[in-house]
This record gives structure tokens, C-alpha cells and sequence, in this order.
């Protein structure tokens, strides 16, 4: 089975959650668009975040928790401001890698990407495998512009799967 695992930044500290919302939906309607039905999404995200609706409720799991209580700001210091942002995420994804069996695959994605709609049924045909990287992919502008990109895997962070 494939986890698709997504971690929202707390919408508190978002000035526009409109527009993160509108993002959230279209990856999660890629997600749900998947070939293969084994897959599940858990949406990791604070208590009482206004997300859309899930497109499946047997398929997508929201995983509230309280986090992100630092607040570091930039005006901190970039480095204390990432090191906090990346902690957040990783207490994110260790949230939703508990909910995980052993023998799952995940994919870490980003809550404003799309995903091919065969990556599901890739990883169920290839069990044996430990995982894989991605290393050629699309930007997608928002308009009517797709960019393929060479080291994708190195540009983006929806861009492995791991046992």
C-alpha cells in the first residue's frame, strides 16, 4: 500500500488560506484520481483548520494536532525561522508515519503539488522495492505553462517514496 502523507502549515500563520485551500483541494483531487485503488492520504494538520472537502472519506484520514506553538519569526534569524519550520514538519510527518504499517510505502507530498495518477499502481506492482526517487517532473505555473525539469528530486520535496 502507497500512504500519500501531507503536512498543512498552521493556517493561523498563513496570510492567505483562501488561496491554500484552493491548492489542498486540486492535490488532493490528483490524489484521488489515482489507477490503482491500494493507497490511502492522511492530511496532517492543526485542530480547526478549515480544509476542503476530502473527495473520498474512506480514502483520505485528517490528523489534527496541536503544534507550531513557537511562532519563530524571520525577524529571528533565518536560520532559527527554518530550523522551526522543519521541526514543525517533521512532527507533522511522524504524526501521520505512527498511522503507517511497517510494510507500507509513503509519500511525503506538498500540500500545492499534483501527483501522476499511476504512482499508486507503480509502487503496488513493485512491493520488493525500498523506494524510489523522482527525478524528472513538471512545475506547474498555475496558468497553461508545465516546465520539465531534469533533477526534480532536487528542486522538489513530492519527489520520493520510501518503505
Amino acid at each position: 500500500m502507497l500512504n500519500f502523507l501531507i503536512p498543512v502549515k498552521n493556517h493561523i500563520d498563513i496570510k492567505n488560506w483562501d488561496i491554500i485551500k484552493k491548492n489542498i483541494q486540486s492535490t488532493l483531487i490528483s490524489i484521488n484520481n489515482q489507477s490503482d485503488n491500494n493507497w490511502h492520504c492522511y492530511i496532517v494538520c492543526n485542530t480547526g483548520c478549515d480544509l476542503p472537502a476530502l473527495p473520498d472519506e474512506n480514502k483520505f484520514t485528517i490528523l489534527s494536532v496541536d503544534l507550531n506553538k513557537k511562532n519563530v519569526q524571520k525577524s529571528a534569524g533565518l536560520h532559527s525561522y527554518y530550523d522551526a519550520i522543519r521541526e514543525d514538519k517533521g512532527q507533522r510527518l511522524y504524526t501521520a508515519f505512527k498511522k503507517c504499517n511497517n510494510d507500507d510505502f509513503f509519500m511525503v507530498v506538498d500540500y500545492d503539488d499534483f501527483i501522476h495518477k499511476d504512482i499508486s499502481l507503480y509502487v503496488n506492482k513493485h512491493q520488493n522495492e525500498n523506494g524510489w526517487y523522482i527525478d524528472k517532473g513538471y512545475f506547474y505555473s498555475g496558468g497553461n505553462v508545465l516546465i520539465k525539469t531534469k533533477k526534480f528530486d532536487t528542486k522538489c520535496g513530492t519527489s520520493n517514496i520510501l518503505k
